[in-house]
This record gives C-alpha cells, structure tokens and sequence, in this order.
C-alpha cells in the first residue's frame, strides 16, 4: 500500500478571465483543494481564495485577488499551488479535506533465494593451510547470493508461477515499478536535461537524494564537474558523500 501526501499543484484545463470566479480545474485536481485554501498562479502572480469546490463538473469557486493583488487574465497552461489556509474569526474547523492522503494498492511478491555448497565429510575433517573449506565457499556463494539479490531488486518482475505443486514467485524491482517521473535524454545527457530531472526529484522532501546509476552516468556528471573550480580552496570537482 502507497500513501501520498495530497498535492498542492493543480492545472487549469481552461481559461478565465479577471471577472471569473469560478475555474476549471484538470479532472480530479479539484479534490485536493477544499473551501478555505489559499492558492497563487505564479504566472499572473495572483492569490485566490477558495470558497467551494465541485467534482461533477471538475470545478474551483474562488474569491479573486484575494490580498494585495489585481485580477488577471488565466490561460489553460497556468498552474496554481496551494499557500495555505483562511479562516474567519469565530468559524468553526471547517469542512474535511474531499481526500485525505492518496492510498494505491501495490502488489509485489516475495521471492525467495537460495544459494547451497557441498563439502564432504572428509574435506570438512580435513585441516587445510588457509582454514575450513565451508566457511570460505559459504562466504563466496553470499557474495553470490547478494549480487542477485541487488540485481533483483533493480530488475526483477513481479510473478506468480503457481502450474507447479508449490507456487514459485519472484519479486518486482525498482525499473519495474518506476513508471513516471522519467526523463529520456535521448542520447547524450546534457548538464540542462539533468538539471530538469533535478527540478522533479527535488521538488517534495528534504535536500537529500540517493543517486543509482550506471558508470557512464557517472562519468558524464565527473566531466560536468570539471569546470567547477574552488578558487579559494583549489577543489576540482564536486563534494561527494559515500555511504
């Protein structure tokens, strides 16, 4: 099970003049917002504030130039995010928000790994010049055992096998479930494409991200950080953390 936050950004899908107090809102959008939100159109650089909302006909009714700001002409393209909420003096908590957070059901399995050595009895009584056999081919077959379970982890898909006595499953990885928030750069990867991704990634949670990537990613971002030079200190490069 997922659970989101509600998002604060939504989407005009039509036009609205300065007189306009009651918006088309993208289908669904509607519901993030309730009476007594405070939103802003970054572009017109106006604050509205809500008064109702409408899921039949995917509509917003607002106040318009709610604060120190004029009336302006919307486009279908403008987005608008939620600055907070207003409420009068006296009046009670308000209506509850249409949505609380976004549940989606995910379905994944669990696979099961396994990995097996054989000694034999005689080698396992046997004393050798670099120790007991058993425990060195357990630590090898776990080296083993770890890289296919990273590997899955990364590019496994979710099945269920059940045409044998015993159901075989295995587990669904991350290239399986990342279906948005994807960036194609269509051959090479410019520093400007990569600053866009960043743009997304960064855009909810804190200023921390981990970053998996294959070596030649690595190796373009290692040829970005050659221009980056540190006059005072004479650094080259870019601070890194490794865990």
């Amino acid at each position: 099970m997922e659970d989101e936050l509600i998002p604060t950004w939504g989407l005009l899908a039509a036009g609205a003049d300065p007189t306009f107090t009651v918006l088309t809102a993208t289908a669904g959008e509607e519901l993030y917002f309730m009476a007594g939100d405070v939103i802003k159109f970054p572009r017109a650089g106006e604050c509205m504030l809500i008064t109702g909302t409408s899921d039949t006909d995917n509509t917003i009714t607002v106040k318009r130039a709610f604060g120190d700001t004029t009336s302006a002409e919307l486009c279908s393209t403008d987005y608008y995010f939620k600055i907070g909420t207003a409420f009068a003096e006296g009046s009670t908590s308000g209506d509850l928000s249409t949505k609380g957070t976004i549940l989606s059901e995910k379905t994944n399995y669990l696979q099961i790994f396994r990995k097996s050595v054989e000694i034999t009895r005689t080698m396992a009584n046997t004393e050798l010049y670099g120790g007991a056999d058993r425990p060195f081919q357990r630590k090898k077959k776990g080296i083993e055992l770890m890289r296919e379970m990273e590997r899955t982890f990364y590019f496994g898909e979710p099945k269920s096998d059940t045409g044998t006595t015993h159901p075989t499953r295995s587990t669904g990885g991350i290239d399986y479930w990342i279906a948005t928030n994807e960036t194609d750069a269509s051959g090479t990867l410019t520093e400007s494409e990569f600053e866009g991704f960043l743009r997304t990634v960064f855009r909810y949670g804190s200023n921390s991200r981990y970053l998996f990537s294959a070596p030649l990613i690595l190796s373009v971002i290692s040829l970005w950080a050659q221009k980056i030079r540190d006059r005072f200190n004479g650094v080259l490069g870019l601070l890194c953390r490794k865990i």
